[in-house]
């Protein structure tokens, strides 16, 4: 019961809304609960043995903001909570240091204080320091008043009120370098992550320049040339060569126009965190894409065996361009009579594995990693259309899923490209 009440408060004011700071809230709500319980414990203590009833009256102060923190989060008002923990707590320390006296207990509340504040605003620097150095100064100010003129109530000390500051403060100090250092290492890793998708990244950027310097220059200057030429026979009325010319015109812009298409699909690629995932029917996926590329499957007599393949929660679109890269690849670098692809699949545990295996030309050894890079090609572009994008976006799509995907291969005898894949709880 007592857990499952600590559990209900903790998680006051948690939101997808604002996902970087439910760990801060969680906190304060912690904080805050454990601070208005001791509070409590010190207002029964002084009933209890017959303290003054000012006790009472400083003590409602705070148990009173320590409450409102969890309500305000309830009702997301975040930052508002922050400016009542930065200033209202200190606000009760210096009135309770004003009046009944007391350096020890004081300081560590202010102590605790200025790092619950310098924790809260790490994303508002300007606004850190203020508070902070309001909160330095306003302490700095009642000390030295009080050891002027002493506390304004000549009241007998209540005993146990520096051994709670003492645990209460403490508690919190620890807590705010418990999850100061929490998200350092979480800042640390999440820099070190995206330093490596930088450098993917920057690499990715660098063979594009190559491509557009060379790829795209190389069809553009064939267009060019044999316009030339076209525009030459047609003054002298020379017609013959012209479906020739025409020929080359048309081959060169549809290379030009696969790669464009090629990159779009890259650049369109959705963050894991932004796709709209549904249960989708593979055997529906191979049908539409079976579809899509019928005039290949025809002009080469190719053949696409398969077994009943299973459903699986994704995004349709992306494994649409998976499969059709798979599969289009399968029939493109093969020099069989009959092109073969056959599709299995295997499920493990919460693993779903894909395999195509086709007879076509196969892959060297030391080619097995360099393929799945962007723009990577093994072939010249008059030998096997291409722009060396299909099995890099392949393998980006898979990574994106939490899978991989490797070949097996060996040369003249073709190939068996092996997708890995984490089956998530709505897939089957």
């Amino acid at each position: 019961m007592i857990l499952k009440i600590w559990n209900w408060v903790s998680s006051r004011g948690i939101s997808q809304k604002h996902p970087k700071e439910n760990a801060l809230i969680r906190l304060y709500n912690q904080m805050s609960s454990i601070s208005a319980v001791v509070i409590l414990v010190v207002m029964l203590s002084a009933y209890i043995l017959n303290y003054q009833t000012f006790y009472f009256v400083i003590t409602v102060i705070p148990f009173s903001i320590f409450v409102s923190i969890i309500l305000l989060h309830h009702y997301l008002y975040i930052y508002t909570a922050r400016f009542i923990l930065a200033f209202s707590t200190p606000l009760w320390t210096y009135a309770a240091h004003f009046l009944i006296g007391g350096f020890f207990s004081q300081s560590l509340i202010i102590a605790a204080s200025v790092s619950v504040t310098y924790l809260s605003f790490v994303q508002r620097p300007t606004q850190r320091k203020r508070v902070i150095s309001v909160i330095i100064l306003a302490y700095i100010a009642v000390v030295i008043y009080v050891e002027i003129h002493g506390p304004y109530l000549n009241i007998n000390e209540y005993p146990y009120d520096e051994l709670v500051s003492f645990l209460a403060a403490g508690g919190w100090m620890w807590a705010v370098v418990k999850i100061y250092n929490n998200e350092r290492e979480s800042l640390i890793e999440s820099l070190k992550n995206k330093n490596i998708k930088l450098e993917q990244t920057t690499e990715e950027l660098e063979r594009f320049t190559y491509i557009a310097s060379h790829d795209l220059k190389s069809p553009l200057r064939t267009i060019n040339s044999f316009i030339g030429l076209i525009e030459r026979d047609i003054r002298r009325e020379n017609f013959k060569a012209l479906p020739e010319r025409m020929q080359f015109v048309k081959s060169g812009a549809q290379q030009m126009n696969t790669l464009v298409e090629d990159i779009l699909e890259i650049s369109t690629l959705k963050n894991p965190n932004d796709k709209k995932k549904v249960e989708v029917d593979l055997n529906v996926v191979l049908e539409k894409v079976q579809a899509n590329l019928m005039e290949d499957i025809n002009s080469q007599n190719a053949i696409i065996n398969t077994e009943l393949l299973p459903s699986f929660y994704c995004d349709e679109a992306e494994f649409l361009l998976l499969f059709q890269n798979m599969i289009q690849n399968g029939i493109k670098y093969n020099k069989s009579e009959i092109p073969t692809i056959d599709i299995s699949t295997q499920k493990s545990g919460n693993e779903l594995f894909i395999s195509f295996k086709d007879n076509g030309i196969g892959i060297e050894q030391e080619y097995h990693e360099q393929i799945f890079q962007f723009f990577k090609r093994l072939h010249t572009s008059d030998k096997y259309q291409g722009t060396g994008l299909g099995l890099g976006l392949c393998k980006k799509i898979v990574n994106s899923y939490g899978g991989d995907i490797e070949v097996d291969s060996v040369t003249g005898k073709g190939s068996t490209f092996r997708i890995k894949l984490e089956v998530e709880a709505k897939s089957n």
